[in-house]
């Protein structure tokens, strides 16, 4: 793991409580985003969608009865979460690499991740590698 590697882990790692004690106080944004995707996905079913940067998983969860849903974060604490939460999930670097197929994703959600991220540039195309044709990228930034 690369010195940035190291330290990007360490500092999400210890995120879990701020996470735990801050995530009802975030649930105005959660409810809008959850309110777009729903708009988003115009009720259909089987929708493989992806969370990048994914923490607990809170903001997609609600999906899980109709899709196929995914996460990825460096935090194996948020991970866990994030599977209770129905994801399925893999731990990864965003800095680094998405590790998932090319084409795989109807719908990527990033949000308040990417001001954390160095290489922009390298996460949008990332995530470009991984949506299918005609898909749905939303960001979103604090």
């Amino acid at each position: 793991m690369t010195d940035n590697s190291q330290f990007q882990k360490k500092v999400y790692e210890s995120q879990e409580d701020y996470y735990n004690k801050y995530k009802d106080v975030d649930q105005p944004r959660i409810s809008r985003i959850q309110e777009f995707l729903t708009k988003s996905t115009n009720n259909k079913k089987g929708l493989k969608i992806i969370d990048v940067g994914c923490a607990g998983g809170e903001i997609i969860k609600s999906f899980a009865k109709d899709n196929e849903l995914f996460g990825v974060d460096i935090s194996e604490a948020f991970l866990k979460i994030a599977t209770k939460n129905g994801l399925k999930v893999k731990k990864a670097n965003l800095e680094d690499k998405i590790p998932f197929n090319n084409d795989s994703f109807d719908i990527a959600l990033c949000s308040e991740v990417i001001e954390h991220i160095i290489g922009t540039d390298k996460l949008l195309s990332a995530i470009n590698r991984i949506l299918k044709m005609n898909s749905e990228l939303v960001i979103t930034i604090p």
